[in-house]
């Protein structure tokens, strides 16, 4: 398959959160500063191994986690009964009984993030269906900032689980 030449811009992206079980969130109005950072060979960090200062060998040691951030405009801070942007990252109203990817591994609620890139509109001769997917998404930080618009933002960590959470398609 030949490169795709047609570059990913906000436009052709779309972000869903979803639970561990059927709870599915489509994050509306964001400007498209989704952020992955830290996706290395195998997620393993390396270890460099010096001999006073030479470097003579170099080890993975361990998995490591990817930190993912993004925002969107703020439009509802709570409601009852519709989802909201806080909810799903703060497992509240509509989400409080979210179950969290990780419920067989901890108490921690964490959600899967999917961002999918869809360069293929407009006769573009794009693609279609790229995707980034952080099964274990686990937010450290959702917060609101008042503006011209409002936002809210959240960021975090994508951890793997028996080697496995993080793909790209």
């Amino acid at each position: 398959m030949a490169l795709n030449t047609v570059p990913i811009i906000p436009r052709d992206g779309t972000i869903t959160v979803t639970d561990g079980a059927a709870l599915s969130y489509t994050v509306a109005y964001e400007d498209g500063d989704l952020s992955v950072s830290g996706l290395r060979a195998g997620q393993m960090s390396t270890e460099i191994f010096r001999d006073r200062g030479i470097m003579y060998s170099f080890r993975q040691i361990q998995e490591e986690p990817v930190s993912l951030s993004f925002s969107a405009h703020a439009t509802e801070i709570a409601d009852g009964t519709e989802q909201t942007f806080l909810d799903v990252f703060n497992k509240t109203g509509a989400w409080s009984a979210a179950t969290s990817q990780l419920a067989n591994s901890g108490d921690v609620h964490a959600v899967t993030v999917t961002f999918t890139g869809d360069t293929s509109g407009g006769g573009t001769g794009g693609e279609a269906g790229q995707t980034i997917v952080i099964t274990y998404f686990i937010p450290e930080d959702s917060s609101f900032s008042e503006g011209v618009p409002g936002k809210f933002s959240v960021s975090g960590s994508g951890v793997l689980l028996a080697s496995a959470g993080i793909s790209r398609t």
